[in-house]
């Protein structure tokens, strides 16, 4: 079954993750510092000599976390009302040296973003957040707090409604 994972950008030091790590792609060689040989050849396998999109979230987060199941889970990035990225995910490490190297700590509350997923297809995209909401049964006005997976048949069916209305704006 397909998965959504809804992820907000919300704050200032989100929007410096999201430069440095989605809008920004990192290089193999960065990331491999971290990596086990087992993780590297992975990435190699998926990404070949491409540098990597990535995100990260934080501990409190892991049970959504969990439930990304590579190349199973779209993934929209949120800023206010506006769904401006989506990208699909296709590996996950716990590995909080990389989130420190990456994003340091988080200025609020002195955490790091140690669960990492890496992502493909990543493409800036425009939907609003309501058309999102709706789609999965939530309130329109539904403000998507921290991270979110969902993973019902409502998330497949959404899938392809929200790629179809993507399409049909590129027309």
């Amino acid at each position: 079954m397909a998965r959504i994972a809804l992820q907000q950008i919300s704050s200032k030091q989100a929007e410096f993750n999201e430069l440095s790590g989605l809008r920004i792609p990192k290089r193999q060689e960065f990331l491999f510092k971290y990596l086990t040989q087992a993780e590297q050849a992975k990435i190699r396998s998926i990404y070949g000599d491409k540098s990597v999109n990535l995100w990260g979230a934080k501990y409190a987060q892991s049970a959504a976390w969990a439930n990304m199941v590579d190349n199973q889970t779209l993934v929209l990035f949120r800023k206010q009302q506006d769904v401006v990225m989506r990208g699909v995910t296709v590996f996950k490490v716990i590995n909080e040296e990389l989130a420190l190297a990456l994003w340091g700590r988080d200025t609020t509350d002195g955490e790091t973003w140690p669960l990492i997923y890496f992502l493909t297809k990543l493409q800036k995209i425009s939907l609003k957040s309501k058309e999102v909401n709706e789609c999965l049964g939530y309130s329109p006005n539904y403000n998507w707090q921290g991270f979110n997976a969902v993973r019902t048949q409502k998330a497949n069916d959404c899938i392809t409604l929200l790629l179809d209305k993507l399409k049909e704006r590129r027309l």
